[in-house]
């Protein structure tokens, strides 16, 4: 038998580390594990521990991206699984998921001009 892992993101070394499955049924926790951690020093989420995903994965990235956009400070998503890109893919923000935040305004991605 093996340990089931838990999903959600930990601190290692500089970077984050995103692990588990990110599921509807698991977002909520997972999303509540990055809040409460300062944004990784290195700019890097690790994603190579990621199981099984759905659509709220993808949700879940794009609150931490928002935050680390209001927070001015670059975040890049490493290794992430096929699963991961091809709904990246799909919803058409590959940009806004594998760029650094600072590069991408949200407002741009949406077409909203700020005031």
């Amino acid at each position: 038998m093996t340990a089931v892992q838990q999903a959600g993101f930990t601190a290692v070394g500089s970077d984050w580390l995103c692990a588990g499955d990110i599921t509807y049924d698991t977002a909520a926790r997972v999303l509540a594990s990055a809040r409460v951690l300062p944004l990784p020093v290195s700019g890097s989420i690790l994603c190579s521990g990621l199981n099984l995903i759905d659509s709220t994965a993808v949700a879940v990235l794009v609150a931490i991206k928002r935050r680390a956009a209001r927070e001015q400070k670059p975040l890049r998503i490493v290794d992430p699984p096929p699963s991961l890109c091809a709904l990246a893919q799909l919803y058409d923000i590959e940009d806004l998921l594998w760029a650094p935040s600072q590069t991408i305004q949200l407002s741009e991605r949406a077409g909203i001009n700020p005031p």
